[in-house]
């Protein structure tokens, strides 16, 4: 705890004061949140995308289904 109340002491001492220190905080750990989210939900898309991809071949891969046309699909 007397850590944490001297580095608020030197934080109101920088130019700025108090308010500056505690908004440039508050706004690291934001964008930090923030960027740990979009890699979550991009490693999320790409896993998607690799789970629709593989539901859309397995006919194909068994067999069971014919090979796409892509002539045919346009």
């Amino acid at each position: 705890m007397a850590e944490e109340l001297d580095m608020l002491l030197e934080c109101i001492d920088e130019p700025g004061g108090f308010r500056d220190a505690c908004t440039v905080f508050l706004r690291s750990s934001e964008v930090e949140a923030l960027e740990e989210g979009m890699g979550t939900l991009s490693e999320n898309c790409r896993m998607l995308k690799i789970f629709v991809k593989g539901n859309e071949l397995r006919g194909h891969i068994a067999w069971t289904d014919p090979a796409p046309d892509s002539e045919k699909e346009k």
